[in-house]
């Protein structure tokens, strides 16, 4: 699944807003900045990072 249409699906944001937070440069993917929406996550082992705290997988 694609990070951005991950953070739309937790209800926090649009997918939209999720792409202006990523361009942003606030959003971890495993401790890691991410610069694009388009990476791929995997949703059994990645972990993804925000200002707000954690979102996991369920």
């Amino acid at each position: 699944m694609r990070l951005d249409k991950f953070l739309s699906q937790t209800g926090k944001f649009t997918r939209a807003e999720a792409k202006k937070v990523i361009k942003a440069k606030r959003v971890r993917l495993n401790g890691e900045v991410v610069k694009d929406g388009k990476i791929k996550i995997n949703e059994d082992s990645d972990k993804i990072f925000f200002r707000w705290g954690t979102f996991s997988f369920e």
